[in-house]
């Protein structure tokens, strides 16, 4: 992954290219305002699409009593929202569980042997975003699997941490909005922008071009007669 670079390689290149941009604005650059663009540009791609350098897979004991794990596997592995999570399984299971339905009352499902469904928790069960879920019943018990989407631990707060996404889409993104915000130069801000998604689509098609049974996008199970 040679096209990655961490955060203080990326506002210093950054900065390189906006100085050789004309304009008021762009010359009395800004760090912490590239910095600020860079994080919003990753933001926006890391939920684009289920990249498989950020997919990572994690483990947790249930207790047996809450329906969710003992501790706090999902916060230590860098796991802060249920949408970054793309399958749940249970110990030997072979399939992922499903989130339950509207038109199932949580409530009756207490009883019986086996996981049955994922409930997400609200802010007002799970405030401090560290459980994320729960399974029913929740005297289910065994080792629970996430598989999800987790940045790098330190991501933005230590500048020595590599940014897992094209350094290229990230600083074309940075580029123009601060150009944008200049406004002194709308042919480079342009340029800028065009680069970003036509960056943006090469790398999106390379994960849409893969054999559908090594994507790790593909969320089905393969029915159709498929040609080798």
């Amino acid at each position: 992954m040679p096209q990655f670079a961490n955060y203080t390689s990326l506002i210093s290149s950054t900065v390189q290219r906006v100085r050789q941009v004309g304009g008021t604005n762009t010359q009395l650059y800004s760090e912490p305002v590239l910095g600020s663009y860079i994080q919003e540009a990753y933001e926006l791609l890391r939920k684009e699409v289920w990249w498989p350098w950020l997919m990572k897979r994690v483990s947790g004991t249930l207790d047996g009593v809450t329906g969710i794990a003992s501790g706090t596997p999902w916060n230590l592995a860098g796991i802060t929202e249920f949408e970054d999570i793309r399958a749940i399984y249970l110990s030997s299971y072979q399939q992922r569980l499903p989130m339950i339905s509207e038109d199932v009352n949580p409530t009756t499902a207490i009883g019986g042997q086996y996981a049955r469904y994922v409930e997400p928790l609200s802010i007002h069960d799970d405030p401090t975003l560290t459980n994320l879920f729960r399974v029913l019943p929740v005297t289910t018990t065994g080792t629970i699997y996430v598989w999800a989407r987790c940045d790098p631990i330190g991501l933005f707060t230590t500048p020595t941490v590599v940014v897992p996404m094209n350094k290229y889409l990230l600083q074309n993104y940075a580029m123009w909005r601060y150009m944008t915000d200049d406004a002194a130069n709308p042919g480079a801000a342009s340029a800028a922008l065009q680069m970003f998604e036509r960056l943006k689509e090469q790398e999106l098609m390379k994960i849409n071009s893969e054999p559908v049974w090594l994507n790790p996008g593909y969320g089905q199970t393969v029915d159709a007669w498929q040609e080798r």
